[in-house]
C-alpha cells in the first residue's frame, strides 16, 4: 500500500468507527497515525485490507485494531497459498499427461483375479501387458495433484505416447 491508500484506509475508519478513529483528531495523532498504518499494512494490498476492515466490521462489535486488521489480511494471505491453484487445462491435447493416463485396465484385471486365485505374485505384470495389449485411457481426478507424474512434460513439449521395453504406456516429448 501507498501512503494515500492508508490516508483512504484512515477515512474509511473514520467513516465506520468514529469514536475510535476521529475525523476531528489532532494533526500530530492523524500524521502518527497513518504512519502506524503504514508500517503495519504496507505490505498489503489496498483492496485486502479493505476487506479486512468490512470482514471485522462485520464480526466484531468494536473498532479494528492496526493489529487487527494485520493479522485479518494474513490470515487471508496464508488461505490463499494454501488452496491449491486450478491447473488450466485448456488448449493441451486430449490425450495430454496432465488430463490422465492409458492404463492397461484388462491386463491389470487379469492379474489381481491370478493373484487371487495364487497363480502370480504381480512381479510379471509386463507378461499380461504382452497378453493384453488394449489400453484404457483414464482422466486423472485431480491434475494438480498428478501432474507431476511426468515432471519434463510441458504444456509445449508433449508428443504423445508410447510404449517402452516392457510395454507400458509412457509419454514422450517433441
Amino acid at each position: 500500500m501507498t501512503k494515500e491508500e492508508c490516508m483512504r484506509v484512515l477515512d474509511y475508519l473514520s467513516n465506520i468507527w468514529p469514536k475510535a478513529y476521529s475525523p476531528n483528531m489532532r494533526p500530530e495523532r492523524k500524521t502518527d497515525l497513518l504512519d502506524t498504518i503504514y508500517q503495519a499494512l504496507r505490505s498489503y494490498h489496498l483492496g485486502d485490507v479493505m476487506d479486512a476492515c468490512k470482514q471485522i466490521a462485520m464480526e466484531a462489535e468494536n473498532a479494528p485494531t492496526i493489529a487487527g486488521i494485520r493479522a485479518e489480511c494474513r490470515a487471508k494471505d496464508n488461505e490463499k497459498t494454501r488452496a491449491p491453484k486450478r491447473l488450466n487445462l485448456e488448449g493441451l491435447p486430449e490425450h495430454h499427461p496432465w488430463r490422465g493416463c492409458f492404463t492397461h485396465h484388462e491386463a491389470y484385471l487379469a492379474c489381481m483375479a491370478d493373484m487371487a486365485k495364487g497363480l502370480s505374485n504381480g512381479s510379471n505384470f509386463s507378461e499380461y501387458i504382452r497378453r493384453y495389449p488394449k489400453t484404457t485411457w483414464r482422466p486423472w481426478a485431480s491434475p494438480e495433484i498428478n501432474k507431476d507424474r511426468w515432471p519434463y512434460i510441458t504444456a509445449d513439449n508433449f508428443g504423445g505416447w508410447k510404449q517402452d521395453e516392457n510395454g507400458f504406456c509412457i509419454p514422450y516429448t517433441k
